[in-house]
């Protein structure tokens, strides 16, 4: 009997889920970057080592004009990380419908505990001082994952598409 190509409805929705995460991290990276580099290069006068910390001091008040965007709006790199972080407790309703095969009791402590830390460093200027460097790497695995996972789905994008079912987990 022939396989059928086609993608089931929850296929369509991961892949979509992914797509769009994916997308929501790299706007994150998009205001992170810029917005890091202009203000390291705006303080080089204090020193490279002054300037870079003062850079990713300003890091979470990032906007898309402090990234080099224009003034298309105020809205905060903390602010955009929270929406985009918070979509992550769909994977708690995915594991909880099954439509993937992850532990429902794991994926809640892990979805939860990274919302709550994010929580906690937004609302923190002394965490926010402390944790920038960690965001970035963050952010950069954010990205790379959902990619990852949405191209998994994708048979004709992945040799070792059986293994789709593979969610990485930080």
């Amino acid at each position: 009997m022939a396989k059928s190509t086609g993608f089931t409805a929850a296929q369509l929705y991961l892949i979509a889920y992914n797509s769009l995460c994916s997308v929501g991290w790299a706007y994150v990276l998009a205001l992170a970057v810029p917005s890091f580099v202009r203000s390291a290069l705006s303080s080089r006068d204090d020193g490279l080592l002054d300037a870079l910390r003062s850079a990713a001091e300003q890091l979470y008040s990032a906007t898309p004009e402090t990234a080099g965007f224009g003034s298309h709006g105020d809205v905060s790199l903390a602010r955009v990380l929270i929406v985009v972080q918070c979509a992550a407790m769909l994977e708690i309703v995915h594991a909880a419908l099954g439509i993937v095969r992850s532990p429902l009791l794991v994926t809640s402590l892990q979805v939860g505990s990274r919302i709550v830390a994010l929580h906690m460093i937004v609302n923190s200027v002394v965490a926010q001082s402390k944790f920038h460097l960690d965001l970035y790497i963050y952010i950069h695995i954010c990205v790379y994952m959902h990619t990852f996972v949405c191209l998994h789905l994708i048979p004709c994008c992945c040799h070792y598409h059986s293994h789709h079912h593979l969610l990485l987990r930080l």
